[in-house]
């Protein structure tokens, strides 16, 4: 008698909403401003925002504000000033090679300078990366020095009432996204990318030493890789943050996920045992 066991997998059930868990690698830092792990003080201060990323632990600093309804319709939103407000990794990060960066926040009306969402290891001092969602209307990728780094036009957003999507990797060519569509890369300079070993990742600021670099305006979600995403998981990624905050009108038409959230498949094993005499 022949004895044959095969396993099948076949669906089971409606997919479920696709999320940044089902990453093959893991994001470094991944903060939503919905988490209900989120602890605020007397006056809604953020005193611990847990980091559901790969590194850990938990960000805290100068206690941004958390308000309800203030990304889309319903979303929450952490309100940084522009100043003293930015939190970082209770662990610290040692990052070298490529980031994804992707932030949903919403500009203050009227807001200008140079806001960064990003740093690591910036102190002016020694090396290290910023990401800067606004500075004389670019986006602006900085690693190593002050002036070097790499500039992708994103529009004039400082008085922007809408909440957008930032978006973009730094290696050897930088490429920002805004709200879902691509910028022109700009080919980077020398030090770009350099290796930051033992620095807490700051998020609404650029690093230590700077009070004059933070963001104005409400953030939703932040998540950085250390690594550059394929096309199909930076337009998934585009997707769930726009689709989670509410500001999935803002992809362009054509997105793939311009109608609806990513998905991924539910399924399961089932074996089968078949016999021949």
């Amino acid at each position: 008698m022949l004895l044959v066991l095969r396993s099948l997998v076949e669906p089971s059930g409606p997919a479920r909403l696709w999320t940044p868990a089902n990453l093959a690698t893991a994001p470094v830092v991944w903060v939503e401003a919905a988490d209900p792990g989120i602890v605020v003080n007397g006056t809604s201060g953020v005193t611990s925002w847990p980091n559901k990323g790969s590194l850990g632990g938990t960000l805290s600093g100068s206690a941004p504000v958390l308000t309800t309804n203030a990304i889309g319709s319903s979303y929450p939103g952490a309100f940084f000033n522009a100043t003293t407000d930015k939190i970082n990794t209770s662990v610290n990060a040692t990052l070298s090679g490529d980031l994804y960066l992707i932030s949903v926040l919403k500009f203050k009306a009227g807001g200008s300078g140079t806001q960064a969402v990003f740093g690591h290891g910036w102190d002016n001092t020694t090396s290290g990366r910023v990401f800067y969602v606004y500075t004389s209307g670019n986006m602006v990728a900085f690693g190593s020095g002050y002036n070097q780094g790499t500039k992708t036009q994103a529009g004039t957003t400082g008085d922007s009432t809408a909440a957008h999507i930032y978006d973009g990797s730094v290696g050897t060519v930088s490429q920002a996204y805004l709200d879902g569509t691509s910028e022109v890369p700009s080919a980077s300079t020398t030090g770009i990318n350099p290796t930051v070993s033992a620095k807490p990742i700051y998020i609404g600021g650029s690093g230590t030493a700077q009070n004059t670099e933070g963001l104005q305006g409400y953030l939703g979600i932040a998540l950085a890789l250390d690594y550059t995403p394929s096309a199909v998981d930076i337009a998934r990624l585009q997707g769930y943050v726009a689709w989670t905050t509410g500001t999935q009108a803002n992809l362009p038409a054509g997105h793939p996920y311009k109608s609806a959230a990513p998905t991924i498949s539910a399924s399961r094993s089932r074996r089968v045992v078949m016999t021949m005499s």
